[in-house]
């Protein structure tokens, strides 16, 4: 099932290395957000992706969200996402 969606989306899963956990360390003192969602942030920075998106809260705060643009990466809530699509398209 997982294969399927992976698929579907265009998802790229990618291993987490000692890279990824000593950056996420930093974002997780410096943000107050959990280990896990620090790894998803650090992974998508790495990855030089567009987009963060995610439906937490602690996600769209001011601070996170400056710090992952100046990283080059655009934090969205899943509410977002088809207005900025749209949007990027024209």
């Amino acid at each position: 099932m997982l294969d399927m969606i992976v698929n579907l989306c265009g998802i790229e899963i990618i291993p987490v290395d000692k890279i990824v956990v000593k950056s996420a360390q930093r974002l997780i003192i410096e943000h107050s957000i959990y280990s896990a969602d620090a790894i998803h942030a650090v992974t998508a920075i790495l990855m030089h992706s567009d987009f963060f998106i995610s439906s937490d809260k602690h996600h769209t705060n001011k601070n996170f969200k400056r710090y992952m643009a100046n990283k080059g990466v655009k934090v969205l809530r899943l509410s977002e996402i088809h207005e900025t699509i749209i949007k990027d398209a024209d």
